[in-house]
């Protein structure tokens, strides 16, 4: 396992964290705490929960035929995605698909508000350790390895 970024990340305290004079465990503590948020995928039956809750079908539906060129492609490549029968969750975290569902608020196909709905049900809150890469969280033994690192 490549500690380079944590060594870093405890050289460097980029978000001044505090890990300057703290133990190895108080560090560890510190890069554990699920206290960070970033933008995750959405399962398909949240996403249709989504869609029931704000009338989102419909309002893809109406648009589909629109006299806008752009509005009508993306309520139907937003449709093609509802009814795919392999779906994938939606990744809101790939900026391609924060650019869809911000267009389809700046087309007034949704709302700002129902956008931010979905952004909500996105939202998962990760660790620091996790945003560095390191999914199963970080012990003494790895914050001993990584200053020692040169």
């Amino acid at each position: 396992m490549d500690l380079t970024p944590l060594k870093n990340e405890l050289a460097n305290d980029p978000l001044s964290l505090g890990y300057a004079g703290k133990t190895a465990q108080e560090k560890a503590d510190l890069l554990n705490v699920k206290n960070r948020t970033k933008l995750g995928p959405v399962t398909q039956g949240a996403l249709l929960k989504w869609c029931a809750a704000h009338n989102v079908i419909d309002s893809l539906e109406d648009d589909e035929n629109s006299s806008n060129s752009s509005k009508q492609s993306l309520c139907k490549a937003s449709l093609e995605l509802l009814r795919s029968p392999q779906a994938e969750p939606l990744d809101l975290g790939d900026s391609d698909v924060m650019s869809m569902l911000d267009n389809l608020a700046a087309l007034n196909v949704i709302t700002d508000t129902v956008r931010d709905d979905l952004v909500t049900r996105a939202t998962i809150s990760i660790s620091r350790a996790e945003e560095l890469g390191y999914w199963s969280g970080i012990g003494i033994g790895y914050i001993h390895n990584a200053e020692a690192l040169p």
